[in-house]
């Protein structure tokens, strides 16, 4: 029983996008993480190239959404500050894989 509540659980998840650079990009991140069973709200951010979303699915999901729409989604353990950089730990989104 307690599986099912943990499930449905509205939190907030924010991922970084390094190769989102154009509107069109910002357009087909939101519309393939829209269609995630469990998303409530997207919101793509071109200037910091991060994507905030809410709702009850999980990272792995909404990492596979953004690959459809042919980018990477790198998790972040905090909600980016307003410059770009990741609330503790900066230095982390300077990392490329």
């Amino acid at each position: 029983m307690s599986t099912e509540q943990e499930n449905q659980t509205v939190i907030a998840q924010w991922f970084r996008i390094p190769q989102m650079s154009s509107r069109h990009g910002v357009r087909a991140i939101s519309a393939c993480v829209s269609d995630v069973p469990g998303v409530r709200t997207v919101e793509a951010r071109l200037d910091t190239r991060t994507l905030s979303v809410t709702g009850t699915s999980d990272a792995t999901a909404i990492q596979t959404a953004v690959r459809r729409a042919g980018y990477q989604a790198i998790l972040l353990s905090d909600r980016p500050e307003p410059d770009g950089t990741e609330g503790s730990n900066p230095g982390a989104m300077e990392v490329e894989r």
